[in-house]
């Protein structure tokens, strides 16, 4: 079977011999394949010239097969160039566009026919003038290959980045480019997002720095100075916390492990510690932790540290609780003046009547009376300052000496003493206690105090034939002691009031039964001090109930 260049079979007719015959003219450089029977072409170019006197026709063939196999490669090739990504551009070497594909061509802002045949002066006057252009004669001239990230300016005046490979062929020079105007854009942007971060960063009151954990050295400082010390003499340090006060260490170290331990970049602690200036002083800052960057593995390799300087904060700070703590003081003061006058004064007034009606009679028996009156209210004053004293040696107490003590067995001992004292009342005391013992820290003396305070209470308020119950039990880590009693009850209005140093609900009945309104502030400052806590409930008529919760011992 024959067949043409393109591949449709020859008629008879069609063959140069018979064309040629036909014609009576030569016929020059037919191409025609021959398909044998395995399939494979054979081609041949075949020319044809006519004998006179039509005596026949002279045939000359020649064999082209591997030339057209050469040229259905190069149209592979070409077909492949085609459809790449990457611009593909080849120029002889005297600049000439031989080829040029549609990715290079887009990229040249042109057409393929529109630069294939001219050269690139032709089309960009001017481009024999750039490093581009020179980096193509070096490699052409030289046999080899290079490569450049170039900057081109096209006539309309716009603008591209490209990636070139530049490699010399025979004859020519092979161009593969790659526009990468949009990563250097984002580079431009990032580089510019870079200097405004560092110039923030510069201008920062803060200092900021990078602490690299494998080198264990500072890396990045925004400052020349800090405390006092060079940058140069922070970085042979190598760290920022060779200053750091004795007492803040164990804190730090630990948020330095918490920041590392999570592994979160977007984690940032903060904590306050001191440091030490380069004059010797101690100085407060703020410090703000999170990780900078870590390994594949998501270990932490550099941590950011922020520093704020706040030694004159804290120094306000101290004196603004100064200041509190004196306005708390003056006014405890005021408020002990107001209700310790009205305290005074009335069992002095008392005292002064009974002692002047003592001297105007002459009789026996009214002095006696008199006498008896102002005996008992100087009791009562003495009493008042015993327990004035006792309260301001509650006060003056930081912490006490804790050790483990039972409960139950406190409780016990106070239902016992109740009983005794509740006898002349016919008030009944009841004692429930835990199964199981309550073992709390405790001074056995103070919370037997506080106890016996909240014990006392109950029995003065509640009446003839009343009720107290004293229980204990367990709240999760708490022990909980109540004391419950069918009292008179307190008004609602009175109980945010009702732990207030001299502070009684009912005033008349408190100079009756010796009162004197400290009772209770006794008890609930004494169960802070063992850091626990006292609440109260209350029905007008029903009775009260005193919760005392302490934390148990692990």
């Amino acid at each position: 079977q024959y067949i043409h260049g393109d591949g449709a079979s020859i008629l008879p007719a069609e063959f140069p011999s018979e064309r040629a015959f036909n014609e009576q003219q030569p016929i020059f450089d037919v191409e025609i394949g021959v398909i044998k029977e395995d399939g494979a072409i054979v081609w041949t170019s075949v020319s044809a010239a006519p004998l006179p006197h039509n005596q026949g026709v002279v045939i000359v063939t020649t064999d082209i097969t591997e030339r057209k196999q050469a040229e259905q490669e190069v149209r592979r090739l070409l077909l492949v160039l085609d459809k790449m990504v990457e611009g593909v551009q080849i120029v002889s070497s005297d600049w000439r566009y031989i080829y040029i594909n549609e990715s290079a061509a887009n990229q040249a802002h042109h057409t393929k026919d529109e630069l294939v045949g001219h050269t690139m002066m032709e089309m960009y006057p001017g481009i024999d003038e750039t490093p581009f252009f020179d980096l193509m004669r070096r490699c052409r001239d030289h046999g080899i290959s290079d490569h450049m990230e170039n900057p081109f300016t096209f006539p309309d005046k716009s603008f591209g980045w490209y990636d070139l490979r530049i490699q010399a062929m025979p004859e020519a020079v092979l161009i593969l480019s790659t526009d990468i105007s949009a990563r250097k854009q984002a580079e431009l942007v990032l580089q510019e997002s870079e200097r405004q971060l560092r110039l923030l960063a510069q201008n920062s009151p803060d200092v900021i720095y990078i602490m690299d954990l494998v080198q264990r050295k500072v890396t990045y400082l925004n400052r020349m100075e800090f405390l006092g010390y060079s940058q140069s003499e922070i970085e042979e340090s190598g760290s920022l916390l060779s200053g750091l006060h004795p007492d803040d260490k164990a804190a730090v170290m630990a948020q330095w492990n918490k920041v590392m331990s999570d592994g979160n970049p977007n984690t940032v602690t903060m904590i306050e510690y001191r440091l030490q200036d380069k004059s010797g002083q101690w100085q407060w800052v703020q410090s703000r932790e999170s990780i900078f960057k870590t390994t594949s593995e998501a270990k932490p390799t550099q941590i950011l540290v922020t520093l704020t300087v706040i030694t004159e904060h804290k120094r306000a700070e101290q004196q603004a609780l100064e200041l509190t703590k004196e306005r708390e003081q003056v006014k405890i003061l005021s408020d002990f003046v107001k209700n310790t006058s009205h305290d005074f004064r009335t069992p002095l007034s008392i005292i002064s009547s009974s002692l002047y009606l003592m001297s105007k009679s002459s009789d026996p028996e009214k002095q006696k009376r008199h006498f008896g009156i102002a005996e008992q209210q100087i009791m009562h004053l003495t009493h008042l300052l015993e327990r004035l004293q006792e309260m301001g040696r509650l006060d003056s107490v930081i912490a006490l000496a804790l050790q483990p003590f039972d409960v139950n067995s406190l409780v016990s001992d106070l239902c016992a003493k109740l009983r005794f004292e509740a006898k002349e009342k016919a008030v009944t005391v009841l004692g429930s206690l835990w199964e199981s013992k309550l073992i709390v820290q405790a001074d056995f003396k103070e919370l037997s105090l506080a106890l016996s305070e909240l014990g006392e209470n109950a029995l003065k308020y509640t009446p003839l034939q009343g009720t107290i119950t004293i229980s204990t039990r367990q709240e999760e880590t708490e022990a909980v002691i109540e004391v419950r009693d069918t009292g008179s009850g307190i008004p609602v209005a009175n109980l945010p009031h009702i732990f207030d140093r001299l502070y009684r609900v009912d005033e008349a009945r408190s100079l009756e039964t010796g009162g004197t309104g400290l009772g209770l502030s006794m008890a609930k400052r004494i169960i802070d001090l063992h850091h626990g806590s006292i609440a109260v409930e209350s029905v007008v008529g029903e009775g009260s109930v005193f919760r005392v919760f302490l934390p148990l011992s692990p």
